[in-house]
């Protein structure tokens, strides 16, 4: 079977969440990058086997007159090409320009065709920025200051809602669960890279009787920067900030394929986690576990991992339109 990117990407998506799943802010996130950086590099190996597994389960089913395959199988269900979309009972497969997107049909709403590009390209600038050497180049990539407004609405209302006793009703019925996730993971990388003081200033805003708080955050914000000591000690914990790293230099031939986790809006305002993998000659980008928002139409990224490997065989040297045609084509052929 092929799949190649959806398994992948799927595979990064598990590794991402198994490498956050039971850290407190305080923890050094080190030794959880390198696990999921060492499970990625075998999700390769493992779809290899899977694969090798499923063409003998094929091959004994075969041999024995049996053409029965199980319904609860999700790569069961042949698929349908629609112009530059793929899609069965359960992925959602789209080409834009060059950008694939794969989703598994359970996002709150989809991205647009220009928020993929937009949202592509900040990733990786995201990096380049990250190795660039210039940490305040880098955090302005991540844009702390788009949040403010955002934050201070969200704390207002999970207040008023805790008083009353509904906040996980509200949450989901206000259909803002991204958002509310998106900001929750802002504000504790601010913690994180932010001055004590400052810390100590927002975490006493008494917020529970109405208590502004703006100043206080734009103070926290403001003291993320090259000079703090927080800064310099947390944020290759918690971003991709590599200043040794190697500026990505692509081909025009370079494929950016998103894994939306979750991709929620509030007005005109986008909230989304993802994974993304750039295919591009014979190696494989992989920028995981990416926060972003677009508030007034400005984004803010922040990914947790970054690591390369070997691109895929079949797709070393094609574009985009190639690599989406294989998949759609071999999507549920034998190999």
């Amino acid at each position: 079977m092929s799949k190649k990117i959806i398994a992948a990407l799927m595979a990064l998506t598990m590794c991402a969440g198994l490498a956050a799943c039971g850290n407190t802010a305080e923890e050094s996130s080190a030794e959880d990058k390198a696990a999921s950086s060492a499970a990625a590099e075998e999700s390769k190996a493992e779809e290899s086997k899977a694969e090798d597994t499923a063409t003998d389960e094929e091959t004994t089913a075969e041999n024995d007159g049996s053409t029965e395959i199980p319904e609860d199988n999700p790569w069961n269900s042949p698929g349908v090409v629609n112009g530059n979309t793929f899609e069965d009972d359960y992925i959602k497969m789209r080409l834009v320009d060059d950008v694939i997107c794969i989703d598994q049909k359970d996002l709150s709403c989809e991205p647009t065709e220009d928020e993929l590009k937009e949202l592509a390209y900040a990733a990786r600038d995201h990096y380049n920025a990250a190795v660039g050497g210039d940490i305040n180049a880098f955090l302005d990539t991540i844009n702390f200051n788009a949040t403010i407004e955002p934050f201070l609405s969200m704390v207002n209302q999970v207040y008023e809602h805790t008083n009353a006793g509904d906040l996980d009703e509200w949450v989901k019925d206000s259909k803002l669960s991204e958002k509310f996730d998106t900001l929750d993971a802002v504000s504790g990388l601010s913690e994180s890279l932010g001055s004590a003081e400052t810390v100590e200033a927002v975490q006493a805003v008494d917020f529970d009787n109405g208590a502004d708080g703006s100043k206080e955050i734009q103070a926290l914000f403001d003291s993320i920067n090259a000079d703090e000591p927080n800064t310099q000690k947390n944020l290759s914990e918690k971003t991709i900030w590599d200043a040794d790293g190697e500026t990505l230099t692509l081909s025009d031939k370079a494929t950016y394929a998103v894994y939306p986790v979750y991709f929620g809006r509030d007005g005109e305002d986008v909230y989304t986690r993802f994974n993304m993998m750039i295919l591009d000659g014979e190696d494989e980008h992989d920028i995981v576990d990416v926060i972003g928002w677009k508030v007034d139409g400005k984004w803010g990224i922040c990914a947790t991992d970054y690591y390369k490997s070997e691109n895929y065989e079949d797709f070393k040297g094609k574009n985009a339109k190639e690599i989406f045609d294989y998949e759609s084509t071999n999507m549920y052929a034998d190999e």
